[in-house]
């Protein structure tokens, strides 16, 4: 990518899933509009990685994929870096992809940095030669009987079993924080090459990917991101 020209970069060649080129552009991007700053990103970085890290952690993965680990702190610093320089339009800087990656897929490998974190602290975690992650049941929740309710068992395993609300909730207040109701969403303004916009699913029964929902978890305030 040549950050010399005077041309806008285009996203439209860049396959999101690459970390090299996805990495490549995004400074090419900040550079083109003189708003570089390598510390701040590297810094944005440092916090993401840590945030994901127990994030990802309290959801009982023993492992993620690199590719996975990676497009995920990118696209969390990226979200960041831009609101914290709070341009007028949000639209001109929103996340250029609309494919995500597949919690579940390790052909890239195994990523060593949660890998390490997990270690560090005593955690089980899943050998390199994993093929998917291994993902341990979180700790029951146990409710307090309530003296003004007599059943209240059933509303608290209600409230402790998985869904996948947060991730549609996710995307709604993405949706809504970045551009009017009336234009199309963001996940759906795609480069002009044809990179596919179409997010990740899952197949009926199975667990749905965990980018956006693990995202909602985490839900960084303004003090974890040095705001």
């Amino acid at each position: 990518m040549n950050q010399s020209s005077n041309q806008r970069p285009q996203a439209g060649g860049v396959h999101p899933l690459d970390t090299f080129a996805r990495r490549a552009y995004l400074r090419a991007h900040l550079e083109f509009f003189r708003v570089w700053d390598e510390a701040k990103w590297e810094g944005l970085s440092k916090t993401a990685e840590t945030a994901l890290c127990k994030g990802i952690s309290k959801m009982g993965y023993r492992s993620v994929p690199v590719v996975f680990f990676d497009h995920s702190v990118d696209e969390m610093v990226w979200e960041q870096y831009f609101a914290q320089l709070q341009f007028e339009d949000p639209d001109e800087h929103c996340w250029p992809w609309g494919l995500e990656p597949d919690v579940m897929d390790m052909r890239g490998g195994i990523c060593h940095f949660y890998k390490n974190w997990r270690e560090e602290r005593g955690l089980l975690v899943d050998g390199p030669e994993a093929q998917t992650p291994t993902i341990d049941k979180p700790a029951p929740v146990i409710a307090t009987k309530a003296s003004s309710s007599p059943s209240p068992s059933p509303t608290a395993s209600k409230q402790s079993a998985p869904s996948p609300g947060p991730s549609n909730r996710f995307r709604s207040e993405r949706a809504a924080r970045k551009q009017p109701a009336s234009k199309p969403s963001p996940s759906s303004r795609v480069p002009s090459s044809g990179q596919s916009s179409q997010k990740s699913t899952a197949a009926p029964g199975t667990q749905e990917p965990v980018l956006l929902s693990q995202r909602q978890a985490l839900n960084p305030t303004a003090s974890q991101w040095g705001r």
